[in-house]
């Protein structure tokens, strides 16, 4: 403890000596390197302010010193689980040592409110945190935790997966009940984590893919009930079980590539993935974007990668695939080019939670959509952008985020925190430090500036969508039985 202690002043007080001044003093960091140990020094303070004020607890009020236990009125250690595979990533030991210990000892998952595991992604966060920390060390402590969790869900997730599917056993296509439609984003979002579980444990897994898959010939991608966010989920997640299955599952690609079209078909080139929001000052509908949708470049990065590697498989059809693929890289990075733009015409350089993308004003907000609460949308779409292409521009777009975040987001307590306005400065902070901001943000900018590509290489990993890396099935020396 007076170790780590130590540790923290020290490495608060080598932020003195850090481009341009702010209230914190200059950021200095020229080289790769430089830029990569920033961003491990802000993780350092991130979860050394946890561990000061609010270890144990679900995460820090970053501002107060709190900690915060709600929703569930009791520590389940949120944030520690999400900085798992963070700290192994970045070679923080002693950090990782005291994350484990707690693990081992004082972790429980018991007593849950079961209308809160799907609201909260309980399985992408807590499961998805504990199994890729297994995938990464082979530690059986992070299997057993994640087959506690497993076992106190199992009946609430069955049940609730019976009574959904009695609910409307044959929906239309433009009638799809919303209750139906959120139950299969949400199932199709816990997938990844329970085949990598199942796999490892042999355990029964009644849940499986074709039970969502069945309806997707009835799904029209432009209804209405089916909001952006949910469908953008259930496409991303296509995608990730396909790169799990390691690229053998080729209905799964095949289907994401279905909807990607139907969507085209439907909606001008420039204006995919937007939302529409009736604006009462301009009395009219116009495009909308939100930021938890920011990862949209990401996935299609990642599904034109995919296309792309089936032309050595299908020859007849080299031409055909690879016009699909350089379509889709080119929406990508279109996407994620109008995104970044709409960061950078803010006062902080932070994205707003949602963001007009029309003619009548690129990056302007609605009144209730002004906030940036640090999750790791953008930041993944730059890291698997910077991957795929090698692109500078987005080791660029990744500074710029990472020096937004410290002079706007960094609280009294050395912790971060989401703002309530991108375009207010100084910046009021919201007093809450995400978990996802260890998870995933500062995860992707720390990967951003690493030149060595055997550090979770994207042959052989994924991410959940709390930004957790799970292993690809025959690719990665942790998931070998792919049966």
């Amino acid at each position: 403890m007076l170790y780590l202690m130590l540790l923290m002043a020290l490495s608060i007080s080598c932020w003195s000596n850090l481009d341009e001044d702010d209230d914190y003093g200059p950021i200095v960091a020229e080289t790769i390197r430089e830029k990569q140990l920033f961003v491990r020094k802000m993780t350092m303070e991130a979860f050394h302010s946890y561990h000061r004020y609010a270890w144990g607890a679900n995460s820090l009020s970053s501002v107060s010193g709190k900690a915060e236990k709600l929703p569930f009125g009791r520590t389940t250690g949120l944030t520690i689980v999400a900085s798992l595979s963070t700290l192994w990533v970045m070679n923080m030991d002693d950090e990782y040592r005291l994350a484990r210990e707690w693990i081992e000892h004082d972790f429980q998952f018991d007593n849950i409110d079961p209308s809160l595991i799907t609201g909260l992604n309980i399985i992408p966060s807590y499961m998805g945190g504990l199994l890729s920390a297994y995938a990464l060390t082979n530690d059986s402590l992070y299997l057993q935790k994640s087959f506690s969790i497993e076992k106190q869900l199992r009946s609430v997730l069955y049940q609730s997966s019976k009574s959904s599917s009695s609910q409307s056993s044959t929906p239309s296509l433009y009638n799809l009940n919303s209750t139906y439609i959120r139950y299969l984003a949400d199932l199709a979002r816990n997938q990844p984590e329970y085949v990598y579980l199942t796999r490892m444990g042999n355990i029964p897994h009644q849940m499986n893919i074709t039970r969502f898959i069945g309806l997707i010939d009835q799904m029209n991608p432009l209804e209405d009930s089916f909001t952006e966010l949910l469908k953008l989920d259930f496409y991303y997640t296509l995608i990730r079980l396909y790169l799990q299955s390691g690229d053998r599952d080729h209905w799964l690609l095949y289907t994401y590539q279905q909807l990607i079209e139907h969507i085209e078909q439907h909606r001008k080139s420039d204006s995919l993935f937007f939302a529409k929001l009736y604006d009462e000052k301009l009395k009219r509908q116009r495009e909308v974007m939100y930021d938890a949708a920011s990862y949209v470049g990401g996935m299609l990065a990642l599904g034109s990668d995919a296309i792309k590697r089936l032309e050595r498989f299908n020859k007849q059809n080299v031409m055909k695939l690879k016009k699909h693929s350089d379509r889709h890289m080119w929406m990508a990075q279109q996407l994620t080019e109008k995104i970044h733009q709409a960061a950078s015409s803010t006062k902080t350089g932070l994205i707003p939670s949602a963001f007009f993308t029309d003619e009548d004003g690129l990056g302007g907000s609605p009144w209730w959509g002004k906030s940036n609460q640090l999750i790791p949308s953008l930041a993944e779409s730059y890291f698997i952008l910077w991957r795929l292409t090698k692109d500078q521009r987005y080791r660029i777009y990744a500074w710029e985020m990472v020096k937004a975040i410290y002079r706007h987001c960094r609280t009294n307590l050395n912790a971060y925190s989401g703002i309530y306005d991108v375009n207010q400065v100084p910046s009021i902070h919201g007093d809450y430090m995400k978990p996802q901001f260890i998870s995933g943000t500062l995860k992707y900018l720390y990967l951003i500036f690493e030149d060595d590509e055997q550090i979770l290489p994207l042959s052989q990993w994924f991410f959940n969508q709390h930004g957790h890396p799970l292993p690809i099935c025959g690719r990665n020396p942790n998931y070998s039985n792919c049966l």
